[in-house]
């Protein structure tokens, strides 16, 4: 039986004999700052059901298919709070995603720009020492809208998007998703 590394965990098929993961790299593609904790627990999940568990990785020294193979989940976490502190992600720091979503492309790119400009306008009146990022070119589309996204962090912000809490919450085509 051949199921995706998702696929398992929903289902959890109980015992394998052989679990295999080609090519450890492709999981990590995903932008996301928690991508290498993900897999790592995907992993080490599945290997603990299985008789035999094969990891197939360019990169057999790296940092992440070390702790993997040594089953070193304390490394791991060393080295992964580590490198959160030094960057500013979560437990450090927080980070929000603005997601705005509209129908028409270039709406989508006009709300995401003017949403961005007013949050680092608030930003540098109300010194929240916040990080505001975006690319309003970088959309998606998914089910007939188009999908632009704003990542904000830092530590204090909260208290910039609770500055512009009204701005947000009324306008139903903005989400917003603490991470």
């Amino acid at each position: 039986m051949v199921l995706s590394t998702n696929l398992y965990h929903k289902n959890d098929p109980g015992h394998f004999d052989l679990v295999v993961f080609p090519c450890l790299e492709s999981e990590l593609v995903a932008s996301e700052y928690d991508i290498e904790e993900k897999v790592y627990a995907h992993v080490r999940y599945a290997a603990k059901n299985a008789d035999t568990a094969i990891v197939q990785t360019y990169s057999p020294h790296s940092p992440l298919a070390r702790s993997l193979m040594e089953g070193n989940y304390r490394e791991f976490l060393t080295r992964t709070l580590s490198e959160r502190k030094r960057f500013g992600y979560p437990p450090y720091s927080k980070i929000a995603y603005v997601t705005v979503s509209e129908r028409r492309r270039e709406k989508a790119e006009e709300s995401v720009v003017r949403l961005k400009n007013k949050l680092e306008i608030t930003e540098r009146e109300g010194k929240f020492d916040v990080t505001v990022l975006s690319d309003p070119s970088l959309l998606t589309k998914r089910a007939d809208e188009w999908i632009g996204k704003i990542v904000v962090k830092g530590p204090r912000a909260a208290d910039l998007l609770e500055s512009l809490r009204i701005e947000i919450v009324r306008n139903r085509n903005v989400r917003l998703e603490w991470k």
